[in-house]
């Protein structure tokens, strides 16, 4: 296991055969011959009010076009606002959404996978997710 830090911000720990990607300000996992993708972005708020998950979550739902949408209610970090839900989309392919809300800082956090159920199985991205820290 080794553990990334995609900004100063936060960190969590991933297995060692994990393949990273940065993007700018996004943070791509997988591993070879797997089906299951992990990404993860943040955004550092210096200013006004913070947007609570659950809005955040709201929102991203109506852009997207899912069915089969189920909101999660067990937190899945150690974070004072967060909200989660997934859905398939027209392809099939599961997608799980994780806003992850500190007054100074937002994480997204987005599985997709072909199954439903992602944090419900132990996988290695559902062990990852629960690993994720605050940084500085």
């Amino acid at each position: 296991m080794k553990k990334v830090s995609p900004t100063d911000s936060y960190s969590l720990v991933i297995p060692e055969d994990v393949i990273e990607e940065y993007d700018g300000r996004v943070a791509s996992y997988w591993k070879k011959d797997h089906d299951t993708l992990l990404q993860l972005s943040s955004y550092r708020r210096m200013e006004g009010e913070q947007v609570t998950a659950n809005e955040r979550l709201l929102s991203r739902l109506k852009q997207e076009n899912l069915k089969k949408v189920k909101i999660l209610a067990e937190p899945v970090i150690d974070c004072p606002d967060i909200a989660s839900a997934e859905g398939m989309d027209h392809e099939g392919l599961w997608w799980l959404y994780i806003y992850a809300v500190w007054n100074d800082l937002t994480i997204l956090i987005t599985v997709t996978d072909q199954r439903a159920g992602i944090l419900k199985r132990v996988t290695w991205v559902s062990e990852a997710i629960k690993t994720i820290r605050r940084g500085k």
